[in-house]
Formats: C-alpha cells, sequence, structure tokens
C-alpha cells in the first residue's frame, strides 16, 4: 500500500510500511542503484527488494506475487515489473504513478502537480498512504 509518482523526469513515494491494515513503521520505497538506474516499488516489500539485490548481484529477477516494482533507466526506459512478469512501459510519458494512491495521484498530476505534490495529495486522502515523502531525479 503506496503511492508512486513520475512526472517530468521526477519519482516520488511515500514511506508507509503496512501489514495488512496495520501501519508497522516507515521505509524508503526508492532504490538508486550502480549505473543510473532506479528502483521503486510497492506492495510486499521483501519482493522489492529482492529485485534490487538481484539486479545488483546480476542475477535472475525474482518472481513477484504480491509486488509491482518499477525499473528507471538513464536511457529514459521504464520497466514494469509484476506477478505477469515484465512490461516496457514507455520511452517517456509526462506523467504516470502506481499504488493505492495512483488515481488520486494521476489526478492531481492531470490538474499539474507535480510528483511529489501528487504523493502528499494522496498522503492526505488515500487511507494506505503516509509518511515522508522522498523524491529522486530519475534523468
Amino acid at each position: 500500500m503506496t503511492t508512486i509518482a513520475y512526472r517530468d523526469g521526477y519519482v516520488a513515494a511515500d514511506s508507509a510500511s503496512w501489514k495488512g491494515d496495520v501501519l508497522m513503521g516507515y521505509v524508503n520505497k526508492i532504490h538508486e542503484v550502480s549505473e543510473g538506474v532506479v528502483f521503486v516499488g510497492c506492495g510486499v516489500l521483501h519482493e522489492v527488494r529482492s529485485m534490487v539485490e538481484s539486479y545488483e548481484s546480476r542475477t535472475p529477477f525474482p518472481e513477484l506475487k504480491d509486488a509491482t516494482v518499477v525499473q528507471f533507466n538513464p536511457n529514459k526506459r521504464i520497466m514494469e515489473y509484476g506477478s505477469e512478469g515484465y512490461a516496457f512501459l514507455c520511452d517517456h510519458k509526462t506523467y504516470m504513478a502506481w499504488g493505492s494512491g495512483s488515481q488520486l495521484a494521476l489526478g492531481a498530476m492531470a490538474a499539474g502537480a507535480t510528483a511529489e505534490e501528487a504523493v502528499k495529495a494522496a498522503v492526505k486522502h488515500d487511507a494506505f498512504t503516509a509518511g515522508k515523502v522522498k523524491v529522486v531525479k530519475v534523468w
């Protein structure tokens, strides 16, 4: 349960970590790895971390059952991984969002919000988006 927003070269995410309906604490959901690659994920935390670790160790990506992981590459390609495998999303889009607050974030960005502002809107209005918002420039 997360909100991730991308707009104009920036990705933003909340920091809440949930177990069911219980807020367990706060974590970093944006992972900057080598070669300018950025991973961000929503869903089961250990599945997201396994993807990042696999990339860093150059081992095959694990199967995802309950997570969505988005990979931002320096060539401006966005890859989305989930339970159905992976999909090449685009070379570049104006804005995109994932997670429980994605519809709120998309609406905010349609009205002109930045990625950070969109996630902050979801923090206010989505029951499962909370905590500090981290923003990273992906390109």
